[in-house]
């Protein structure tokens, strides 16, 4: 049976300004696809304005180095069933390999200070699995 769920999969680290923090998840088994993701923050004004990042699944690009982060985020006002960016007739997992390469970019009005970047997937769960 397949079921829909919403997972936290990759928290990031940023602890230097300026660098480039790499981090990979290998998903559950039972994903059968991915139907959407986005980028959530615990700081989320400097993942808005700080943050670009490349987002592979399957080793396939789906966004390439320097896509800034503010477009895959989703604000409070946004209704909950409409925080992710969706993929049109879902992604399969292949390999079950997804990879973020996050970078802080210097900000004249937002000073560095150490924050998390997270992914998170809307995804289809086979459960007979």
């Amino acid at each position: 049976m397949l079921k829909r769920r919403q997972r936290r999969v990759l928290d990031i680290a940023v602890t230097t300004a300026g660098a480039v923090h790499s981090k990979s998840v290998e998903l559950d088994k039972t994903v059968a696809k991915i139907l959407g993701y986005n980028f959530t923050s615990d700081k989320l004004d400097l993942l808005y304005n700080r943050g670009t990042q490349r987002l592979e699944i399957n080793r396939e690009e789906i966004y390439a180095d320097n896509y800034e982060t503010k477009h895959l985020i989703s604000l409070a006002t946004v209704a909950p069933n409409l925080r992710y960016f969706r993929i049109k007739g879902g992604l399969e997992p292949g390999n079950h390999i997804v990879k973020v390469e996050y970078k802080d970019n210097e900000h004249s009005q937002y000073p560095f200070i150490p924050y998390r970047v997270t992914l998170n997937l809307d995804l289809e769960i086979n459960e007979n699995i």
